[in-house]
């Protein structure tokens, strides 16, 4: 892709972003669904990073050194990170937001803290993303261990990965070349077969259950997996994926409608891709 072709995907983007702000801030304003803090903080942040993206293209700025206008950007979605994780902590508190938001609004935060941060600083961030995944895993154990609702099986093994990647995370700020993320795959493994199953039994979403194929993938590669077997082994899971789909649609189960073999062929084709790129 050319850097004009970058360029104008980028501002396309932007432009998508740039309007779900709108919307998400008139409905914060008011007071109406989908304008509640967790999505206003959402729409602040990922328009700034859709901002920076459309920078990346258009500014001519020295090696290792960010303009203004992207260091603007950057501390708008700092603070909208921690908008979010409080507003999201809130809602999934009275039931309206899932496990996965806690995870990925920690994750964005620790990204954007440690974008241009010192190593010394960088270490901290990440520090304190583990210590958010051992409350949240403390918690899901919590729940699991007296059968409450959010101490789901699928949930706790979501946990624990969550655990593990931010172990493994940290440890690789000490030694960028380690390979010990055993935790992490068997984690990301558990919670791939416990969502599975929950699409197979029609209890589950078929887009989580490809994301949580994508994390093993991505846990088998940190691990030390040849690329070709990682990348064999999620197109073999995504296949079976397919094959459900095409099963559920045959019976005209409700959750196989017209985007469900968009969504696995999207993930087949980019493992497709991934095999022929590395075929020799």
């Amino acid at each position: 892709m050319s850097k004009a072709e970058r360029l104008t995907a980028a501002k396309a983007h932007q432009a998508r972003m740039m309007r779900e702000r709108e919307i998400a801030h008139v409905l914060w304003k008011y007071g109406e669904r989908g304008g509640e803090a967790n999505i206003e903080a959402a729409s602040t942040y990922f328009l700034a990073q859709a901002n920076r993206w459309v920078l990346e293209q258009t500014e001519d700025t020295p090696e290792n050194k960010a303009s203004d206008a992207d260091q603007a950007e950057l501390k708008t979605m700092r603070k909208a990170a921690q908008d979010a994780i409080q507003a999201v902590r809130a809602s999934y508190d009275a039931g309206t937001s899932p496990l996965e938001e806690m995870y990925l609004w920690s994750k964005r935060l620790v990204q954007a803290e440690a974008d241009g941060a010192t190593p010394e600083a960088t270490k901290k961030f990440h520090t304190q993303h583990l210590q958010r995944m051992q409350q949240l895993n403390r918690l899901i154990e919590a729940k699991h261990g007296v059968g409450a609702v959010g101490g789901e099986t699928n949930l706790l093994n979501a946990s624990k990965f969550y655990l593990a990647e931010a172990e493994f995370l940290l440890a690789r700020l000490s030694n960028p070349d380690s390979k010990d993320a055993e935790a992490m795959l068997a984690a990301a493994r558990d919670a791939f077969q416990s969502v599975a199953e929950l699409y197979r039994t029609s209890l589950g979403d078929l887009g989580e259950t490809c994301v949580w194929s994508e994390r093993w993938l991505t846990a088998s590669l940190d691990s030390g997996i040849p690329v070709s077997t990682a990348y064999a082994e999620e197109r073999d899971r995504i296949k079976e994926m397919r094959n459900q789909v095409e099963a559920k649609q045959q019976a005209g189960a409700p959750e196989s409608g017209p985007d469900a073999m968009a969504i696995v062929q999207f993930y087949l084709t980019a493992a497709d891709l991934q095999l022929s790129k590395h075929a020799n």
